[in-house]
């Protein structure tokens, strides 16, 4: 998704600031980090679901 998200010059700050959001709680989630709801496949539907709508410009 990062790839498809920007340019090879902003890979690093795509990278970087996935790093940090996702250890940060979403209200999206229930308050959950996207890292913490990775591990079920329910979980994994839910975090591309939210960056798709990021990605789309559309609030969480």
């Amino acid at each position: 998704m990062i790839e498809d998200s920007g340019s090879t010059h902003d890979m690093a700050t795509l990278s970087s600031w996935l790093d940090v959001w996702i250890s940060e709680p979403q209200l999206e989630l229930r308050g959950a980090t996207p890292l913490a709801v990775l591990g079920t496949d329910k979980g994994r539907q839910q975090v591309e679901a939210l960056l798709e709508r990021m990605r789309g410009g559309l609030p969480g």
